[in-house]
């Protein structure tokens, strides 16, 4: 992140010692230690710990796969593999310290194709693809802080940082998928501005995502987010600086195992997904995940692992039930990046609807 630090005098506490309150309420307290530093706070680094229950379990493994209701998140290009009409969201809280992230998604197939499972998709035909798809994402990050108001006494705060996300996915035959996001940053600092006014900030982002299947049941994904860096302009403060977002890729690839095609089926049923992603970028800490999702009917067991480069390794797990049009999943995220009595492993769920 590039931030250009400010401090106006005989005015109101500036967003700088805002954004400065919140880390250090997180990294500095005595009772936390931190291990690591995968887990910043600022220039929505903090929406690089993910979304979706589903794809959290499998430690994050998911540019390859990315056909749930998070694949705006993950990878672009996976809008293109919905079936139906879906809407999924999930909520949840990092650590236990009130870091509050929330993701909302829902998008729908303009081309209907064989795996329809409802005839509420249109039935266009567009030359030279197999699907169209659009989709649009709320991802969104809150935390209460507590600043200085007038005559240096103190008063509580809700930081957020948004991001509304449109996405468009094309699918070729034979070539795979391609999908764009548009994004829209919004942050905001209530009473940190100029004369006690909010201050606020917004910036527009690019994503792009690639998705492929090269053979039957081998899928590989490339993204690339926020492309070039996106410069995020604060408004009504002192000097209004500007952050950057720094640009991210994330590759991958993933197997699913149909055990019905090995004959085994009495002993070992259902289908084994096996799934590798690294992610990296200029300005971030380079990330191997690796992740296992087992489907036996209707429920789902996931695990994963997650080495960033220069801290230490943790591990995923979950699991998931479907029936019918609903699907419910269930993360745990161990914490190995923060130490305090106050601290906890992550627990996540969520929610998809198909229609």
């Amino acid at each position: 992140m590039q931030q250009r630090t400010f401090l106006g005098i005989n005015e109101r506490l500036s967003l700088f010692i805002t954004l400065l309150l919140i880390t250090s309420a997180i990294l500095l307290s005595p009772a936390i230690m931190v291990r690591g530093d995968s887990n910043s706070i600022g220039s929505g680094a903090i929406f690089q710990s993910g979304f979706g229950a589903r794809a959290l379990g499998m430690g994050g493994a998911f540019v390859a796969i990315a056909d749930d209701y998070s694949a705006t998140y993950w990878n672009p290009a996976g809008v293109t593999r919905a079936t139906s009409i879906y809407l999924g969201g999930m909520r949840y809280d990092k650590f236990g310290l009130g870091l509050n992230l929330d993701y909302l998604s829902g998008g729908l197939p303009l081309m209907s194709s064989p795996e329809a499972s409802n005839s509420f998709i249109p039935n266009i035909s567009l030359p030279l693809l197999e699907q169209f798809s659009l989709s649009a994402s709320y991802l969104g990050f809150s935390t209460d802080v507590r600043t200085l108001g007038p005559g240096g006494s103190e008063i509580p705060i809700t930081y957020a940082e948004r991001s509304i996300l449109a996405t468009a996915g094309l699918q070729f035959p034979v070539l795979g998928s391609l999908g764009v996001s548009v994004k829209n940053y919004m942050y905001s600092a209530p009473d940190a501005g100029i004369d006690g006014e909010n201050a606020s900030a917004n910036g527009l982002g690019f994503d792009i995502g690639l998705l492929s299947e090269p053979v039957k049941n081998f899928s590989i994904g490339a993204a690339a987010f926020d492309l070039t860096g996106t410069s995020i302009q604060w408004h009504n403060t002192p000097s209004e600086p500007t952050d950057l977002i720094p640009a991210r890729y994330s590759l991958g690839a993933a197997y699913k195992f149909d055990f019905s095609a090995f004959s085994i089926t009495d002993i070992i049923p259902g289908t084994l997904t096996v799934a590798g992603q690294y992610s990296f970028g200029p300005d971030i800490e380079a990330k191997a995940r690796a992740g296992l999702e087992y489907v036996f009917s209707l429920l789902s067991l996931r695990a994963g692992a997650i080495k960033p480069l220069e801290s230490d390794p943790y591990l995923t797990a979950g699991a998931g039930l479907r029936i019918r049009f609903i699907r419910a999943d269930l993360a745990w995220i161990q914490n190995t990046a923060l130490e305090g009595e106050e601290t906890t492993d992550t627990i996540v769920f969520s929610t998809q609807f198909d229609f």
